[in-house]
């Protein structure tokens, strides 16, 4: 989520301006002119889009950056065989056509992502069965991510292949989906809790779907060059946000840990 009435116009812009910078950061004079054009266009895409679908841009592609690392440190510890295939099904904008938006946001997904993950890279269960996810993982270093991908220990995988991650299957539907029509229920009750427009027991079960981590379980994205833990107009509700999830670990390997 996000507090759009916490951030100042400015600050949305600066962000975006940064982010506008950091498309091309990695082009140099041995990147083919057609490249470079391609990179220009898309960067004037995303200097046009609203402020709104510029937040709801990062806000996505920062829940996405989550979801895919717990998903996979949750299954790969109960449910391996989960792991072997990703369906990824945005809800669309558009009646039957997909708008300049998401084309563009479908288009450049990986590329952010990557960014993320390079940043904050996704943990590794030591024991976890990748058996099942193991055609998503590189066995080295692309060149692409050479110079720039975060070391790591020998025999271990360099990370994640996003472009088949994410790209093997992944559609926009504006029909009636079952698993859309869950998540906007689930979404709906948190907004709605937000604003205090529904009571706590409408909202505060909701809990137990989510993951328990030391953070909120639902954390602000911040468009501001410091990185702001929470937006004070909401921070009693997602201190609620802080106990009553899933534990990350199974029973047995938490009571192993403890033991250690």
């Amino acid at each position: 989520m996000i507090d759009t009435g916490d951030h100042t116009v400015e600050e949305v812009e600066s962000h975006r301006q940064d982010g506008i910078g950091a498309i091309a950061a990695n082009l140099t004079q041995g990147h083919t002119e057609e490249l470079r054009a391609n990179v220009s266009k898309l960067q004037l895409r995303m200097a046009a889009f609203s402020r709104p679908l510029y937040c709801q841009m990062m806000v996505t592609l920062d829940l996405l950056h989550h979801v895919l690392g717990e998903t996979i440190l949750y299954h790969c510890q109960r449910n391996p065989k989960e792991l072997a295939a990703f369906h990824w099904i945005v809800d669309a904008k558009g009646a039957g056509l997909v708008t300049d938006w998401e084309d563009w946001w479908s288009n450049t997904l990986i590329v952010w992502l990557q960014a993320m993950s390079i940043k904050r890279p996704s943990n590794m269960l030591r024991g976890g069965d990748y058996r099942h996810f193991q055609r998503f993982m590189f066995d080295s270093v692309p060149e692409y991510l050479q110079g720039v991908a975060p070391k790591v220990v020998s025999g271990e995988s360099p990370g994640f292949d996003l472009q088949l991650l994410f790209r093997e299957s992944f559609r926009f539907s504006n029909s009636p989906e079952p698993g859309l029509e869950l998540v906007d229920i689930v979404t709906n009750a948190l907004r709605r809790g937000l604003i205090g427009n529904l009571r706590e027991e409408g909202w505060l079960p909701l809990r137990s779907l989510m993951i328990h981590r030391s953070d909120f379980y639902v954390r602000p994205v911040s468009l501001r060059n410091q990185d702001e833990v929470v937006s004070q107009p909401v921070s009693q509700f997602l201190q609620r946000f802080r106990e009553g999830g899933r534990n990350m670990l199974t029973e047995a390997r938490y009571r192993n840990d403890i033991n250690r």
